[in-house]
């Protein structure tokens, strides 16, 4: 069993969710690329994904998703990351529109 975090250890944590949820993509990505699992979920089963997705930041969407975010985690709410991007009122989803270029690149 891995020992509790620390309170420094849990803030830092928190910003993660933090930069995601304010769109603070380099920040975000600094972090991720230096280990911290992109599909990092908080207490409320929120991903760092379904953060940005909600809260209209397509750059750090697109980020995450190039770092193999999932898009079909459920938070504690049965919210997706689309769903989420959805209610956040951005008109044309983020996810959506990042996971749809990503298929037609593939294709």
């Amino acid at each position: 069993m891995a020992a509790p975090l620390s309170d420094e250890e849990l803030q830092y944590v928190q910003s993660l969710f933090d930069h995601a949820r304010e769109g603070r993509t380099s920040d975000l990505t600094a972090a991720l690329d230096a280990g911290v699992p992109v599909n990092l979920t908080n207490s409320a089963g929120d991903t760092l994904l379904i953060l940005a997705a909600y809260h209209v930041h397509p750059e750090t969407v697109g980020a995450l998703l190039s770092r193999g975010a999932d898009t079909s985690r459920v938070n504690d709410m049965g919210q997706t990351a689309l769903g989420a991007d959805c209610v956040g009122g951005s008109g044309v989803p983020s996810v959506r529109r990042h996971r749809d270029g990503a298929a037609r690149r593939r294709s």
